[in-house]
C-alpha cells in the first residue's frame, strides 16, 4: 500500500483525480481507508493510504505529475469569489513556479486581494505601515493577482512581486519604490500625485 500526505485545501475529489485520474479512485480511497467516509474532511497532513497500481486514467496521473498540478478545491472555495469594489491592480505573474508574492503599501481606505489561488479574498484595512504576504497554495501556468478596494496609498514598495504590474484604474501612489527595474513605466500614468519614484538596487 502507498501513502498519500493530503495538501493544503484538497477534499477528497481532490485526492481521487490525484492519484487515480478520475473521481472513479473514491472507491479504492474509501476501500483503503477504513475510517474515511464521503463526509470526512480532511486536514493537511493527513495520511491516506492507496494502491498505487490501480489508475483509471494514466494519463491524467502523467500529466498532473509532468506539469505540477495540484488538485485543491476544498468546500468552501470552490466557487469564483467576487467583490463590489473596482479591481486597481493585477499582478501577472510572469514565473509559473513562483510559490509567493509579497510587496508593502502605506495608506488610508481598504484593499481587498485576491490571491490567483484557492485561499479566500483578504480584506486588509490601510495604515502607515503594511506589509502582505502569501504563500500559493497550488500551481497554474498563468496566475493574476487582482487587488481591489478604494484607497490611497502613501508608498507602494513593489519588491515581492514576481511579475508585471498592471494598473487599470486611477489611483493615488505618493511614492512607488521598484527594484532592479523589472517593472515597464507605462501603468505610472495612472498614479495620481507621484512625487517619488525609488529605485533600489538590490
Amino acid at each position: 500500500m502507498a501513502k498519500y500526505k493530503v495538501k493544503t485545501n484538497q477534499n477528497i475529489f481532490d485526492v481521487a483525480i490525484m492519484l487515480y485520474g478520475s473521481i472513479e479512485g473514491l472507491f479504492d480511497l474509501l476501500i483503503s481507508n477504513d475510517w474515511l467516509t464521503m463526509r470526512t474532511e480532511l486536514k493537511l497532513g493527513m495520511e491516506l493510504e492507496y494502491h498505487d497500481f490501480y489508475k483509471t486514467n494514466e494519463g491524467i496521473v502523467s500529466v498532473i505529475e509532468r506539469r505540477g498540478y495540484l488538485a485543491a478545491n476544498g468546500e468552501r472555495h470552490v466557487y469564483h469569489k467576487s467583490t463590489d469594489q473596482p479591481v486597481v491592480f493585477v499582478f501577472a505573474i510572469a514565473d509559473n513556479e513562483a510559490d509567493s508574492i509579497s510587496f508593502a503599501v502605506s495608506g488610508t481606505g481598504t484593499m481587498i486581494v485576491d490571491w490567483g489561488d484557492n485561499s479566500p479574498l483578504e480584506e486588509v484595512a490601510l495604515t502607515s505601515d503594511v506589509r502582505l504576504e502569501h504563500w500559493f497554495d497550488n500551481k497554474v501556468e498563468k496566475r493574476r493577482v487582482k487587488v481591489h478596494g478604494d484607497f490611497q496609498l502613501g508608498m507602494f514598495d513593489a519588491e515581492g512581486i514576481p511579475g508585471t504590474i498592471y494598473t487599470m484604474r486611477p489611483v493615488e501612489v505618493n511614492e512607488f519604490r521598484c527594484h532592479k527595474n523589472k517593472y515597464p513605466l507605462d501603468g505610472l500614468l495612472l498614479f495620481e500625485n507621484l512625487t517619488t519614484i525609488t529605485y533600489i538596487e538590490d
